[in-house]
């Protein structure tokens, strides 16, 4: 017991570090980054909206058309931020032949979301993306 203390008391400083930046003589700490909030972001419009938009931007790739019966999920996730723009898009799990790149790049051309809300106040969400081929 007494020696997970002293990890834990040695450990916080290294934690609190990688909460916040030091810039000049002040310190940033930077917005954290939910997964549940009150309320949502979401694309705007609602799911049906994003469907429309991603079966209207997406297109399937050469590689993959020549693949017999690819099939499967390509998983995107992304940070909405405050201001409704998508950052840190990246492949959760791909399925390969053009289709994860593909699916990133639909996702970079969504338009600004909805941010989501938690206590009233705008905040930073994760969000995922589904792409079926």
């Amino acid at each position: 017991m007494k020696s997970l203390i002293l990890v834990l008391l040695f450990a916080l400083p290294y934690l609190a570090k990688s909460q916040s930046r030091v810039q000049g003589d002040t310190i940033q700490v930077q917005d954290t980054i939910y997964t549940v909030a009150e309320v949502q972001a979401q694309f705007p419009g609602g799911i049906t909206q994003m469907q429309s938009f991603i079966s209207d931007h997406l297109v399937y790739p050469a590689e993959a058309a020549k693949q017999k019966d690819l099939k499967g999920k390509v998983i995107i996730g992304a940070v909405v931020e405050k201001d409704g723009t998508l950052t840190d898009i990246k492949v959760i799990k791909g399925i390969g032949y053009g289709c994860d790149e593909e699916s990133m790049r639909v996702v970079g051309k969504m338009p600004k979301w909805q941010p989501a809300l938690r206590h009233g106040k705008k905040v930073r969400m994760q969000t995922a993306i589904v792409f079926r081929f």
